[in-house]
């Protein structure tokens, strides 16, 4: 299980919003633990979980159903959103500000104050079982290609928004010897400081590229495994940046 740091007020917030099956919104960078946190919390409180990633390519099909064919016969194969409705589950949708304008429509209808989903092929309204909730994620709209604004209508349909932040100093070092515990001291700090490094030239527009703790902890494991921390770095951490950013 992936080590959390700094996420308490965060994680008591999601419990309780899980707990009363209210809709949540994730905000934060690549690497930031949003949906980490979502899955672990809702484990932890028993609750199974079905996730999709709303990318350019899921179309609303993925998500209601579509009929497939098999052995000469076609069905009616549900998708993930009346799966997790009927089944009282958590609903966790990834990079919800990616999602095509068709996906965000059927999903506008299972934020209402009360969800349902109607599916024309079935001819059937579904209205969700007890349990069920919605937990969405995504980066920072204006800092990610691909993305696009939220507009406050959206918002207006969560019950919570909660921001995650990078961690940095500390926490950072921290952090990622709870996930490596098998790494040095020496070598956490080396990684944690090209992390921060990165953190600090994009504030300043020098560079786009971010170096997050998923970089970090890889690169760990592959020293931890008797990779040379330099080539450790660089593999995973300095190859992911353009020429022009590393000179």
């Amino acid at each position: 299980m992936k080590a959390l740091i700094d996420l308490d007020w965060q994680k008591a917030a999601l419990e309780m919003a899980i707990k009363e099956g209210k809709a949540v919104l994730l905000i934060g960078e690549t690497g930031t633990g949003k949906t980490t946190l979502a899955i672990q919390t809702a484990e932890l409180l028993g609750r199974e979980v079905i996730r999709v990633n709303l990318d350019g390519g899921t179309s609303p099909d993925e998500l209601v159903g579509r009929y497939q064919l098999a052995e000469g016969k076609t069905y009616f194969q549900e998708g993930v959103i009346p799966q997790a409705m009927r089944g009282g589950k958590v609903l966790i949708l990834d990079e919800l500000n990616a999602a095509l304008p068709d996906s965000l429509f059927v999903i506008h209808a299972i934020l209402e104050d009360k969800p349902r989903l109607f599916i024309p092929e079935l001819g059937e309204t579904i209205y969700p079982a007890r349990g069920f909730m919605i937990i969405s994620t995504m980066n920072p709209s204006h800092e990610y290609a691909g993305t696009k604004t939220v507009n406050a209508a959206l918002y207006s349909r969560f019950a919570q928004v909660l921001r995650f932040s990078p961690l940095t100093g500390e926490s950072l070092v921290k952090a990622l010897g709870e996930n490596i515990p098998e790494a040095r001291g020496e070598d956490i700090c080396a990684v944690a400081s090209i992390i921060e490094e990165n953190i600090a030239l994009r504030e300043k527009g020098q560079v786009t590229t971010r170096m997050t703790i998923r970089e970090g902890i890889c690169a760990l494991a592959f020293r931890v495994r008797g990779m040379e921390l330099k080539d450790s770095i660089e593999v995973s951490m300095l190859q992911k940046m353009d020429y022009e950013e590393r000179t």
